[in-house]
Formats: structure tokens, sequence, C-alpha cells
């Protein structure tokens, strides 16, 4: 176990997402054999700081980063530790540094995704097929479907209809269908992604950026680094990897790599697919307890 420091970056960074709701990533690392139910219900009531009855306004970018920026300081004001520790000062510098690029790279994913489109996320955690986990997403104004495949099979599904204003989340293994309804009224509609593929609630923000070339395309890649040693003098390392398309604006791939003195003890990656302007048959988003997978309907 690290030092108390250790998680301070994620721990600040975590309460200003559940603060305003900046979020997105949170169903692409989910666990075999686990329900992240818990964890998505407390962020699908994303980006509503900049929304207007479920339509973004027009300065609702600019607020979404205001607000982060605003709500981080809060968060760090309220620990008197924080007030001297250099690595919380260069953390914010970094921050105040980043969000500017990140803000650029959010409004072109916005232009690029448009009101619909599919993304498939490929998350490799141990470099096994057997450790593949696939996950499908489908967003068509204001409706999402959300389908994880363990070993090429569906293990969760999860779907909003806004006009039915109905969540939908199943579980294959259990068999079990869990139904929310009035989501609007109980604050639990998604927006995760109601300005393009695009989120603020991952490391990149606190790393250093430069432009490289990454499968032929021109990316702006983050790279992320923390220090500490535990409390048994071990030195511990950790690195975050981000590749988002210069152009687009979209995430390529990110990549989270943990060392112990020098060795490399955990590594995982997701790479991203994104398919833009799209338009799909309103019947995915309507909950089938016969064809439960979209490729069936």
């Amino acid at each position: 176990m690290l030092r108390n420091r250790k998680s301070i970056f994620s721990i600040i960074i975590v309460a200003v997402i559940l603060t305003i709701g900046i979020s997105g990533c949170s169903n692409k690392t989910v666990d075999k054999g686990t329900s992240n139910d818990t964890t998505a219900s407390k962020e699908v009531n994303a980006n509503n700081s900049s929304m207007e009855n479920g339509v973004k306004t027009e300065d609702g970018l600019d607020k979404r980063y205001n607000d982060f920026l605003d709500n981080l300081n809060k968060e760090i004001a309220k620990n008197k530790d924080f007030a001297n520790d250099e690595r919380i000062k260069k953390f914010t510098e970094k921050v105040e540094k980043n969000l500017p690029i990140m803000k650029d790279l959010n409004r072109k994913s916005d232009a690029f995704c448009g009101s619909s489109f599919y993304v498939e996320s490929v998350i490799n955690s141990e470099g096994t097929e057997a450790d593949k986990i696939i996950i499908k997403e489908y967003w068509q104004d204001g409706n999402y479907r959300w389908e994880q495949y363990n070993v090429g099979k569906l293990a969760y599904l999860r779907l909003y209809n806004k006009d039915e204003d109905i969540n939908y989340y199943y579980e294959t293994d259990k068999d079990l269908l869990k139904k929310t309804t009035k989501c609007t009224q109980k604050g639990l509609v998604n927006n995760s992604y109601q300005y393009g593929f695009f989120t603020l609630s991952n490391n990149a923000l606190s790393g250093d950026f430069k432009t490289i070339d990454y499968n032929g395309k021109k990316v702006l890649y983050s790279l992320s680094i923390y220090e500490d040693i535990d409390q048994n003098g071990n030195k511990f390392k950790s690195e975050s990897g981000y590749w988002y398309d210069a152009e687009t604006g979209i995430l390529l791939k990110e990549e989270q790599k943990s060392f112990k003195e020098g060795k490399l003890v955990d590594s995982n990656s997701i790479e991203y697919t994104v398919k833009t302007n799209q338009k799909f048959d309103e019947i995915i988003f309507k909950y089938d307890p016969n064809n439960k997978e979209a490729g069936d309907l």
C-alpha cells in the first residue's frame, strides 16, 4: 500500500468528476464477473452543468471546462495540507496548461462525431484472448446502447431510450434485468458523450503533451508519470499514456503501466474505433428480451 500522497491526484480528479459530473470512460474497464452499475449510477448525470433540458447550450463546452477548473481548485482548497505542497502546485499548473489543449481536442471531437456515432473499445489487460474485453457503444440523439463482451460473449447490456425515459441494465450470467423509469426526473440520464467521444476523467490532464506519429496519423500524445515509495521502501512508478488524433480530437488509445523496483508488474491498454455520423435503426434503443445484441436486431 502506497503512502497517502500516492492517490492525491486521482482523489482530487475523482472528487471533481463526481461534483460536476464530467465523465465518460467509467464503463471501459469493467472487471469480468463484476457489475459496474454502482459506478455508472454515480456518473450518468454527466455534463448536465452545460445542458438545458437535455440540449447542449452554445457556451456549454466553455462552461464544462471552467466548471472543471473551478471545482478542482475548490477540492484542493478543502485540504490544508495541500497549501504548501509543491507536487500539488505542479499538478495544478499542468492541468491549467493542458485544459486548453483538451478543450480544443474536445471541440474537434464534437464536430467530428455529430449527434450519432459508434465506439468500439478493445481492452487488453494481460495480453491474452481470454482476458480481452470488447465494449460496443451506440449513441444517437440522446439514446444510447452499451454492450460488453467477455471472451466473445455478451456479459452486460445497458441501454437508455429517450422517448420512454427508461434505463435498462441486463447481466447475462445472472439473467438479471434492472429497469429504471423516469430517469430525467431522477437525474440519471447519461450525457457522457454530449460533446462527441471525449472525456476529462483520465490522467491526460496531468501529463506532458507532444506531437508524434502513430500508425500514420499525426497525434497528440500525453504521458503522465507518477513515482513514489511504498511503506516497505520499494520504489513505485505508474505511467499513463494517451493518443489523440490531432485532426479529429478522437482518443485512439490509452495505456497504463505499473512498475515496482523498475520491473513491470501490471499493464493494460484500450484501443478505440469510432464511426461517426451514423444512422441507427431506433429498434436498437428498445429493450428486446429475445435479441439482446444489437447485431441481432
